[in-house]
């Protein structure tokens, strides 16, 4: 089973909006780390996915308490939240965004 710590949030730049959030694990002898402003346990999971990490069950801990649990490292890496408007966030399919570049 993977083991995944959630740390506190931590503050954005000043001029920037919002929280960065952390989590990290170990695999394979290996320290992993994802830090993003959201769904750092769904950043993680690709994290793990993409280091060669077996299809298994995962849970995640903040301050030695289980906050989440489920059976596929494999189907979370699959997942993203995405703001639902008046409705709130919502779970769906993870997209890779490109951003296009000009030639200079």
């Amino acid at each position: 089973m993977i083991i995944m710590q959630l740390h506190p949030a931590e503050p954005a730049k000043p001029g920037s909006r919002g929280e960065f959030f952390t989590a990290t694990t170990s695999y394979a002898g290996r320290s992993l780390t994802a830090r993003t402003q959201g769904a750092p346990v769904m950043e993680l999971a690709r994290v793990l996915v993409a280091a060669g990490c077996p299809e298994g069950p995962w849970q995640a801990e903040r301050s030695e308490q289980i906050t989440m649990t489920g059976a596929s490292i494999h189907r979370l890496a699959k997942l993203a939240v995405s703001e639902g408007g008046a409705n709130g966030p919502r779970l769906g399919k993870y997209q890779i965004h490109h951003m296009a570049r000009e030639a200079a």
